[in-house]
């Protein structure tokens, strides 16, 4: 049974335990401005790898661009517009997996303003075995680097590892490296079919 081997668990972030809405982000800091999603979405890996903190990126967009907002303004919505609620189903069942003795781990690229937005929902992550951030890491999914940190970090092998994330291509990195995975539905995921693997 596939459950039986399994030591380590590890949630994506944002899509999976938390909903995420850019969307209502960029309609409100692209309105009236020269800006395009496309261009901040670019523009936003520097803070997920750590280059840069995302403030510093809205002060050259907003100078670039002619952003119509105040840099405060911007923060606010790049936290309160782009996170969502978190995605009860999906807690409830991490924190079951905790409890049935599971290492239950984070693997998001992110940065540091929407995990101080974040860390709060979660009481920080406290009952977490691992949290790993690409913003910390300097390291992003899907690449080959990130994977193999985590397994190294572990001290795990790859196939006692499960991953869960929404994105094709980062279930496509992990399973590259031999990690056991399960893509769910951005922001709708099926709690059903990881249960029915830990028949919980």
């Amino acid at each position: 049974m596939i459950q039986n081997k399994i030591r380590f668990i590890i949630f994506d972030l944002g899509g999976v335990l938390i909903k995420i809405l850019p969307e209502k982000f960029f309609k409100k800091v692209c309105k009236n401005s020269g800006i395009t999603p496309d261009k901040i979405i670019s523009r936003a890996e520097e803070s997920n790898c750590g280059i840069k903190l995302p403030q510093e990126i809205f002060d050259e967009l907003k100078e670039e661009y002619g952003i119509p907002l105040s840099k405060n303004e911007i923060i606010k919505s790049f936290q309160q517009d782009w996170i969502g609620d978190i995605i009860k189903p999906m807690e409830k069942l991490a924190n079951r997996l905790i409890k049935e003795k599971y290492k239950v781990c984070i693997l998001s690229n992110t940065n540091k303003l929407h995990m101080d937005y974040v860390n709060p929902m979660f009481n920080n992550f406290k009952h977490y075995h691992k949290v790993y951030l690409s913003y910390k890491l300097k390291l992003q999914k899907p690449g080959r680097e990130i994977f193999e940190y985590i397994i190294n970090d572990l001290q795990a092998k790859p196939g006692e590892i499960l991953f869960i994330d929404d994105s094709e291509e980062n279930i496509k990195g992990a399973s590259s490296i031999g990690m056991r995975t399960i893509q769910v539905r951005k922001n709708k995921p099926d709690v059903k079919k990881i249960r029915k693997v830990f028949n919980v």
